[in-house]
């Protein structure tokens, strides 16, 4: 249990204060933003490295596999399985151009970031959207079409500035600053 908590104040999802307790820490729009920032970054190189070296047929089979998986979660409004296969889909991408350190940095900086677009599915960014936004990067990569992969990718990843200041907006009491005086702990 104490190595739980370790982690997630590494992650900045909880302060423990000692002889006080542990408490959930407000969204970070700042974190979020740098979050964004460096996974915009390494995923846009790994799009462009998948584009530009012809990822394996393999692969494109199992990235399309995933986006109609996510496809069927829209009429079951089932958000945390495509939350699962959203995350399926940029590991998988990831790890075809074997860029396993590059997916682990972005696992690392994420925390801040994924509970945002845990809050924007389904209103903010509607899953339909997301999953046509893969699809967009998978026929880039399969066309060997760099910029159109470079682009879809960013894009993609710049998605939750869209739904960033509607989630602050509807959830003031889950951020820093927002309307809510000072930082604080939920």
């Amino acid at each position: 249990m104490r190595e739980a908590f370790i982690r997630l104040s590494e992650s900045g999802l909880v302060e423990v204060r000692p002889q006080r307790g542990t408490y959930v820490v407000r969204i970070s729009r700042q974190a979020v933003l740098e979050a964004r920032f460096i996974r915009e970054s390494l995923e846009v190189a790994i799009t462009l490295e998948a584009a530009k070296n012809s990822i394996p047929s393999s692969v494109l089979m199992e990235l399309n596999e995933l986006i109609e998986r996510q496809r069927s979660c829209i009429e079951r409004q089932d958000h945390d399985r495509f939350f699962f296969l959203d995350e399926m889909f940029h590991r998988t991408l990831a790890l075809s151009t074997g860029q396993a350190m590059a997916w682990k940095v972005i696992e690392d900086v994420k925390a801040q970031l994924d509970r945002v677009r845990y809050l924007s599915i389904p209103d903010s960014t509607p899953i339909p959207k997301l999953a046509d936004q893969h699809q967009a990067i998978v026929d880039a990569i399969s066309a060997s079409d760099t910029e159109a992969a470079e682009q879809a990718m960013i894009h993609h990843q710049r998605e939750i500035l869209h739904s960033l200041p509607e989630l602050e907006r509807r959830f003031p009491e889950l951020f820093e600053n927002a309307g809510v005086g000072s930082p604080g702990y939920l």
